[in-house]
């Protein structure tokens, strides 16, 4: 047998989650992974110095992230005994699914929303019924409930504001449909830091004990490379969960960077609104050039360009297809997907103001060249 044989069936039949493109190259501008593009302030490096300083890299982290825990509990309002911290929201989301799925227990999703939901799932001898979203790109909770209804669902998880159209559903409609589902709910909220819809404070109460929200360090805090997200739900399932995580999961500079990060809330806000302002800025432009944005409450946009696109296609190419390319072409690194629900829309992460106004000069002079073209045949 090859070596790869050994690996369980499931896993080897499965396509795995593929994250967006990564580049070394400096004269690209990155606008495809959702990061934020300012570093980490002043507070942050300060407490990473003081950890190498104070010499305690060869001991062992707080196994539960407890310093960062009391932070979070302050930031949402929960006891700290009700917060889980991982390496990542990805981490909780694994540790999670591991917990409460298996053969006889599948979860539900929308369609689109976050792509690693049914790849976890996967892993966990599971699988994950995906709900179409509305034809406004809204969720579609009553047939989500529907579908519940029917047994056999142990988790129903969506990501709010949604990813990767940028809308946020209302506190009501997420409480409402928390309320009437038998199973869990989990809310991702790795990008409510942009908009002003959270559900945090309700999570694992005794109104709604069925009801999970995760957090995340990546977005809005600057820290995608030190890899740190956290869980809020009812103590008692925090404490089964513990159970399966690594022993030290977070490591001493990870904790040290978050728990500064949250605590820094002035620094935190003035980023938060230049991002937010950038993103009415693009918005704003794109809108001036023809193209379709769905309104945001996150970090990025999704935005449809126009027909008039397809003039510079390649190859059957769409003209979110070709718009792509372009950008690409001109070092501009957008996210696109070629599935059939999602091939005319592009994704974009908020940058600089800069990042901004380059990326619409260039979109400009794209556009402007599409109008000088027949469409293409192909």
């Amino acid at each position: 047998m090859k070596p790869s044989e050994f690996v369980h069936s499931h896993i080897r039949h499965l396509d795995g989650y593929v994250p967006g493109l990564q580049t070394e190259d400096p004269e690209v501008i990155k606008l495809n992974t959702n990061e934020n593009p300012f570093p980490i302030p002043a507070s942050v490096r300060n407490a990473l110095v003081q950890e190498i300083d104070g010499k305690l890299l060869q001991k062992y982290p707080n196994p539960v992230s407890q310093r960062l825990r009391e932070a979070l509990a302050a930031k949402y309002g929960r006891p700290p005994e009700c917060f889980l911290v991982g390496n990542g929201s990805d981490e909780i989301l694994s540790i999670l699914f591991r917990a409460v799925l298996g053969q006889d227990k599948a979860m539900i999703a929308p369609y689109p929303t976050y792509s690693l939901y049914p790849v976890i799932a996967a892993l966990s001898h599971s699988s994950c019924i995906e709900i179409q979203v509305r034809e406004d790109w809204t969720l579609d909770f009553e047939a989500m409930l529907q579908k519940i209804q029917k047994g056999g669902i142990a988790l129903a998880a969506f990501a709010n504001p949604n990813a990767p159209t940028g809308i946020a559903e209302s506190e009501k409609d997420i409480l409402d449909f928390t309320s009437r589902n038998p199973s869990l709910t989990l809310v991702d909220e790795a990008y409510a830091d942009f908009g002003n819809v959270t559900v945090f404070k309700n999570a694992g109460t005794s109104t709604y004990p069925r009801l999970l929200v995760s957090g995340t360090a990546s977005k809005a805090l600057s820290l995608a490379g030190a890899r740190i997200g956290w869980l809020c739900a009812e103590e008692s399932l925090i404490a089964e969960l513990e159970k399966i995580k690594d022993s030290y999961n977070v490591s001493r500079l990870a904790q040290a960077a978050a728990l500064a990060a949250v605590l820094d809330k002035s620094e935190f806000e003035k980023r938060r609104d230049e991002i937010v302002n950038n993103r009415n800025f693009l918005t704003e432009g794109l809108d001036r050039l023809g193209f379709e944005t769905l309104p945001s409450s996150t970090n990025f946009i999704f935005t449809r360009p126009p027909a008039d696109l397809r003039a510079l296609s390649q190859r059957g190419e769409t003209a979110a297809g070709a718009y792509y390319r372009l950008l690409l072409e001109n070092k501009i690194l957008v996210r696109y997907w070629s599935s059939e629900k999602l091939k005319e829309w592009i994704r974009i992460t908020i940058g600089t103001r800069s990042d901004m106004e380059k990326l619409l000069s260039t979109t400009d002079s794209i556009v402007s060249l599409a109008k000088r073209e027949p469409i293409s045949s192909q």
